[in-house]
């Protein structure tokens, strides 16, 4: 009886955490505009099924695009990526946008700093991966692919150029 009752919290648990993955609103930077797609991913590590956002213009002109990357910050918030879809900036320079949510309570990467967990970086792991299935699957210009970040995700966009060196053409870090 036990052993069913375990099985029955875990299954319960588990489909409750996957309903508000699932059902969480979208970040208010992506709520304002129909343009950012939803995704969701599943990885190999914990919490499994990750989101992401996704926008690409309606009309490409160019062959190849630039991709910029948007880490956000410990709110959990970017309206950055909301301004690059901006139609005024897209008429200005057309790219994708790429906006990884990171998992609940984790960071990009952290520092190698004393005091900071040493080479903590899953969360960052991931969202390369994103960028490298994205650059197989859409029009992406290799040569400019850039990350920027604020707050926490300026610490990620550090540990990505320290970490990728040759993946990124430029990042940005603000506070």
């Amino acid at each position: 009886m036990g052993i069913f009752r375990l099985i029955t919290i875990i299954v319960v648990c588990g489909l409750s955490w996957l309903g508000i993955q699932v059902m969480t609103p979208l970040n208010p930077a992506y709520g304002n505009t129909q343009r950012f797609e939803r995704h969701f991913d599943i990885s190999g590590a914990f919490p499994y099924l990750r989101r992401y956002h996704l926008f690409q213009p309606e009309t490409i002109t160019q062959e190849r695009l630039p991709l910029v990357v948007v880490l956000h910050g410990a709110s959990e918030q970017s309206s950055f990526s909301y301004a690059l879809a901006d139609p005024v900036m897209q008429a200005r320079e057309q790219a994708l946008v790429l906006a990884p949510d990171a998992a609940l309570g984790r960071q990009w990467a952290t520092p190698r700093a004393p005091g900071w967990k040493q080479g903590d970086a899953e969360e960052l792991d991931w969202a390369v991966s994103l960028v490298r299935e994205v650059m197989a699957t859409h029009p992406v210009d290799p040569q400019r692919v850039y990350i920027v970040g604020a707050s926490q995700g300026g610490i990620g966009v550090f540990g990505a150029m320290a970490r990728y060196p040759g993946l990124f053409a430029a990042g940005v870090s603000w506070a």
